[in-house]
């Protein structure tokens, strides 16, 4: 059974000549960098955003998979998305970026594929549990909610980027083992290199544990 990451960015050379040909025209500069490589400035997102062949290229992008002992990627868009452009020209990108996913998919069929759950470990929501939960039990507010937040934390699937191993230890014993998947952030600074181990790291680690967070639930997921 395939090593499956489920948090990982592509930019598709048709998504970003669409972006050279009109965003300009819809309220966002372009440029190159001092290497050469296209970037985008949008008003209201605070980073420029650099396309470097490392998140287009797909050979570039299935030799770092190899080399990171990944089998399959799930390909999601980053900043800076399409939120920011009108929304015919939004609607225009959104085409693009599903179509290009669309291709890739069908030109590697057993490599690349795309899904939904709560990225970075799920963020605050897990580590704010307790504090939800009084909330709920204490505010007039909340009043109207007839189970505790805690009670929604296994309808999600929640990823190892956490760069704290003793963090994924407590998310699998907060929401299970069988709801936690590999991601790495591909590719950037604050991602992992070698997602799997950073998994093999993680204290206690049961093999059943391994199993299930490396493969069986992306694969349950994804209906691999």
């Amino acid at each position: 059974m395939p090593v499956v990451d489920l948090h990982a960015h592509w930019f598709p050379q048709p998504w970003i000549d669409l972006l050279l040909k009109e965003a300009e025209g819809n309220g966002a500069k372009m440029g190159k960098n001092e290497k050469g490589h296209p970037v985008i400035d949008v008003i209201g997102v605070p980073l420029k955003s650099v396309f470097r062949p490392d998140m287009v290229e797909p050979d570039a992008i299935l030799k770092s998979m190899n080399d990171a002992r990944v089998d399959v990627r799930a390909m999601s868009l980053t900043n800076p998305m399409v939120y920011w452009a009108p929304p015919a020209f939004g609607l225009k990108l959104s085409r693009a970026y599903n179509d290009a996913c669309v291709a890739l998919h069908q030109a590697h069929p057993d490599r690349f594929l795309g899904t939904i759950m709560l990225p970075h470990a799920g963020g605050t929501f897990p580590w704010l549990i307790g504090r939800y939960d009084r909330g709920a039990a204490v505010r007039k507010e909340l009043a109207h909610m007839k189970r505790p937040p805690s009670a929604y934390l296994r309808r999600f699937y929640y990823d190892t980027v956490s760069h704290h191993p003793q963090l994924i230890r407590f998310l699998i014993d907060l929401v299970g083992a069988d709801r936690v998947v590999v991601g790495s952030d591909y590719n950037f600074d604050m991602g992992y290199e070698q997602p799997v181990e950073f998994v093999e790291q993680v204290p206690g680690l049961t093999e059943r544990e391994r199993k299930l967070i490396l493969r069986e639930n992306a694969a349950r997921l994804l209906r691999l």
